[in-house]
């Protein structure tokens, strides 16, 4: 029993005192044991809250496993997730997704839920990706009861076009009576009712606060992301709380998270931010409990501290500093003071997953240059211009210098050369552009994470220096390469379908950390520029994107030059 707490009911948004009886993991009672308790927790001067839900979130971004993701958030108050395994599907197809499944059925004190991915290739002809999962594997995976639904529906232009594989997957789901995830940026009007229509019943990719209200007004359930590259909350929620707008269905999620974050704080970080902004604290819990728990139909698994419920419960010193004291799982205490009691059980993965990178070709600099029509002048190029903070990017136009048939990058005009190399042994595609916003002054950086068919992508300001940072990727079978001065200056490796690692949170975010100070000394401003870069490759999210076929105009869904014109000296 835990007694003497004062409990958050998140269902009647009041706070009052109350004796949490609890057996066998589930709770008996809000007014204590008649009969006693065997262990009683003395928990006067504590609050007790539900343990968070994390609505929407790739493990992948983290380059975790699911045990290593556990192990880092649960101590912070998260203790369930819905994880879209889009990333693993698109390297390994539904062995993947299969395989991050088993891992969380091992014992680990974590709710672990899944959506199917639906898109996979996200955009099919513009994109090469190691797998595809048609509508007899989503058939196959919705029947898991630990699928939920159908995940984010990211090809929103199939879904006005009509596109009929994709329907056959939407209708999949809906048969079964499971939920459809929406991703629809900038959707508005006739063409987010149609898309609305057809089966989607939530979003996450809400850009304004003006698109938050229009998709809640249209029965939408709207979350806000708060991850490392995008951070809506700041942007949507004092609009929110000045028009008075019901946020019951609402929610805050991460979607992508990397592991310097991660040791920070997680779903508690954005609560604390929420309250910043001027949430009421009980509102701002609504958000990561008891309306993930309604959406997702989790009742009573978690979300709300009832009887009935499973006993999944963080205890609190102040509703305003939302830090846990202790993290309750199934009715133990598994972490405490912002540590877990004893390290979660791991497992291995098929082989299968440490062999995933095979390029058909040997690469050579040349490979990385945009050759020109002309032999020396000057071209006219299209360039990816990134933001920071921000998964959109924008089209600029500018001359280059061309010399022996090939565009020069231009470092001192931040523009970089940008290419995408086929990784999963099939095409010996190399997909090649020009990238403005890093602010790379030298070097180059390459990685096998890069949204959504994770191909090898590589940034730099020269083209030496991006084959020998491909190059140590390659060897290493997945990860990240920072070059400096033609050398290898850092490097991660993700044996784990080029994905993920296997080690805790705290190397990882140190490893990460020295990348990223690399790519300071290299002259990078941006936040989170591995997370900036892995979605320059992602032809779902407008304007211009790049992937192993070439640049995408995201709006036309088409494959572009990225030469324009040209003018010969």
């Amino acid at each position: 029993m835990i007694k003497g707490v004062k409990l958050v009911n998140v269902a009647t948004s009041e706070v009052y005192e109350a004796d949490i009886s609890i057996k066998r993991g589930f709770i008996v009672s809000l007014m204590g044991n008649p009969k006693g308790a065997r262990i009683e927790v003395d928990a006067k001067s504590l609050y007790a809250v539900p343990c968070f839900i994390d609505g929407h979130v790739h493990v992948e971004s983290s380059h975790l496993t699911i045990t290593g993701f556990a192990e880092a958030v649960v101590p912070k108050g998260t203790a369930a997730a819905v994880f879209d395994p889009h990333e693993v599907a698109n390297v390994l197809g539904i062995e993947g997704v299969l395989g991050l499944i088993s891992e969380s059925t091992r014992g680990v004190p974590f709710k672990a839920f899944f959506m199917a991915p639906s898109c996979v290739p996200s955009a099919p002809g513009l994109e090469t990706s190691g797998a595809k999962i048609g509508v007899r594997e989503i058939q196959r995976l919705l029947r898991s009861r630990r699928v939920l639904g159908l995940a984010e529906v990211m090809n929103y232009p199939g879904i006005l076009s009509c596109d009929e594989n994709l329907l056959k997957k939407v209708h999949a789901a809906r048969r079964l009576n499971k939920l459809v995830d929406g991703h629809c940026p900038k959707l508005r009007g006739y063409e987010l009712a149609a898309y609305i229509s057809s089966g989607p019943r939530s979003d996450h990719e809400a850009l304004t606060a003006e698109e938050v209200v229009e998709k809640l007004r249209n029965g939408l359930w709207v979350m806000i992301r708060e991850g490392s590259a995008s951070k809506m909350l700041d942007k949507v929620l004092p609009t929110l709380i000045k028009l008075g707008m019901d946020l019951g269905r609402v929610m805050i999620v991460t979607d992508d998270v990397d592991p310097r974050d991660l040791i920070n704080g997680h779903l508690d970080l954005a609560v604390r931010k929420a309250i910043r902004l001027g949430l009421d604290p009980i509102e701002a819990f609504k958000l990561v409990t008891l309306n993930p728990s309604m959406y997702f139909k989790l009742e009573p698994q978690v979300g709300l501290i009832a009887p009935g419920w499973e006993a999944h419960l963080i205890l609190l010193n102040d509703l305003q500093k939302v830090e846990a004291v202790k993290v309750m799982v199934a009715g133990k205490i598994v972490a405490a003071n912002g540590k877990i009691v004893s390290p979660f059980k791991r497992i291995s993965y098929p082989q299968r997953f440490y062999q995933t990178v095979s390029v058909k070709r040997d690469l050579k600099p040349e490979d990385f240059a945009v050759k020109a029509p002309i032999s020396s002048g000057k071209a006219k190029v299209r360039a990816i211009v990134v933001e920071d903070g921000s998964l959109l990017t924008r089209e600029s136009r500018l001359w280059l210098k061309v010399e022996e048939g090939k565009v020069l990058p231009d470092p001192s005009l931040d523009v970089l050369q940008v290419g995408v190399v086929e990784r999963h042994g099939l095409t010996g595609s190399i997909g090649l552009g020009f990238v403005q916003g890093l602010g790379l002054r030298r070097g180059a950086i390459a990685t096998t994470y890069a949204h959504d068919s994770h191909n090898l992508v590589v940034v730099g300001a020269d083209w030496r220096s991006m084959y020998i940072a491909a190059t140590k990727v390659i060897e290493m079978q997945g990860g990240i390469a920072v070059v400096e001065d033609d050398k290898l200056s850092s490097s991660l490796r993700l044996e784990l379908a080029g994905l993920m690692s296997s080690q805790p949170v705290d190397e990882l975010a140190k490893a990460f950390t020295l990348l990223h100070d690399t790519l300071r000394l290299l002259g990078c401003k941006l936040s989170s520029p591995l997370t900036t870069l892995s979605f320059i490759t992602l032809p779902v999210i407008p304007e211009l994107k790049i992937t192993d076929r070439g640049l995408v105009d995201v709006n036309k869904q088409a494959i572009v030059s990225p030469i324009i014109d040209y003018s010969e000296e």
